[in-house]
């Protein structure tokens, strides 16, 4: 799959492909065996008291691994980064936001934000987030951590984290953002 194909495509056709190339990977039998102990989930609801039916929120990713209990999951939010999607968007209230304020990963230490850079280039966006991050309190940046660049072994190279209070959670949380070109 080249992402690069997705330089005008919504946000959920975008991620609907990336869950469908790792259901194959999961699903091939020439895969590492260790993928087969994991599940990955598209647009699944996100169950939470006070919050029923179509109420519910709903991730963009869910990873979750059948091979310990209590399962182990992982939660990715995406957004676009583009001439019409800010910075804004993908910090706000519906991006990162929903993982600080508890609405998604309430019970995890670790979660994924994916941004798909559909204008100008994943180092463009990558220093725009990175201050943004940087310059609103609100995200509750951990006192002296910053914007680290952690490119994945194997993986995407334009990964970096950062690490956060969620004081409505009562726990920090690492974030892994994943900056993906599609343009």
């Amino acid at each position: 799959m080249s992402l690069q194909a997705f330089k005008r495509y919504q946000e959920t056709a975008i991620t609907g492909e990336i869950v469908r190339v790792m259901d194959e990977i999961i699903d091939d039998p020439g895969s590492p065996r260790w993928v087969r102990h994991f599940s990955v989930h598209d647009d699944p609801p996100v169950n939470v008291k006070g919050r029923l039916g179509r109420s519910r929120k709903r991730l963009d990713i869910r990873v979750v691994s059948a091979q310990r209990l209590p399962r182990s999951r992982f939660s990715f939010e995406a957004k676009r980064l583009g001439k019409d999607h800010p910075v804004a968007d993908y910090l706000g209230a519906e991006g990162l936001g929903c993982f600080l304020s508890g609405d998604y990963a309430r019970e995890e230490v670790d979660a994924g934000m994916l941004g798909y850079v559909q204008t100008e280039s994943v180092d463009v966006w990558a220093q725009r987030v990175g201050d943004g991050i940087h310059a609103a309190a609100s995200l509750q940046l951990i006192a002296g951590d910053r914007w680290k660049h952690r490119p994945l072994k194997g993986g995407p190279t334009h990964t970096f984290h950062t690490r956060h209070d969620r004081p409505a959670v009562g726990k920090r949380l690492d974030v892994y953002h994943t900056l993906l070109a599609c343009c």
